[in-house]
């Protein structure tokens, strides 16, 4: 179920990085290069937003297990990847390393929750819910397509109209997403189905 929400977020995230740092902060001494900068930043964390939703989800499942040190040992692998990216990258990506870090080690705690639910068979993945996720990545490819083709030039414009031109980007994408996906005929019911 955080694939159905996350995927979609993360992309309109990612994509609109650039439009939401200017309407959030491209005033008084934020200059052009800050607004790059944050962006840049904003995009690269933006693409963590799934594994930060199914990390959140499958510890739950240990807890209510009373499993509380599982999801712990998994952590620290995490941590330990944030920290050698982080640093390696410094030198070549700046601040951008410390979002990537970020990500990567979101993405590896949530490789580890998912191999340790299961090999306690707490987890499977039927066909279903494997072509339904499919689903969800296909009807992501309209959803990104349509805020790639949206408005280039936004620092010019007076701040109302960038507000309004942004909501009415993301909400235009979410609706063809939302269509695509009801095209596809996806059954939600074994995205939020457990086991």
């Amino acid at each position: 179920g955080a694939t159905l929400i996350g995927l979609p977020a993360a992309i309109t995230l990612s994509i609109l990085a650039q439009p939401i740092t200017i309407v959030l902060f491209y005033y008084g001494k934020f200059s052009w290069h800050d607004v790059l900068q944050t962006s840049g930043a904003l995009a690269i964390l933006a693409l963590g937003v799934p594994a930060f939703m199914i990390v959140k989800v499958l510890n739950s499942a240990f807890y209510a297990r009373q499993d509380t040190w599982t999801p712990v040992r998994y952590a620290t692998y995490a941590l330990v990847v944030n920290i050698i990216i982080a640093c390696l990258g410094v030198r070549f990506w700046q601040h951008k390393s410390i979002a990537l870090a970020i990500v990567c080690s979101a993405y590896t705690n949530m490789f580890f929750l998912l191999r340790g639910l299961y090999q306690k068979n707490i987890f499977t993945i039927s066909m279903e819910l494997a072509r339904d996720l499919g689903k969800i990545h296909l009807a992501c490819i309209p959803l990104a397509f349509s805020l790639i083709s949206g408005p280039s030039i936004w620092q010019s414009m007076l701040l109302d109209k960038q507000f309004l031109l942004l909501v009415i980007t993301s909400a235009v994408a979410w609706m063809i997403y939302i269509i695509t996906l009801w095209c596809t005929n996806i059954r939600l019911t074994s995205l939020f189905a457990q086991k």
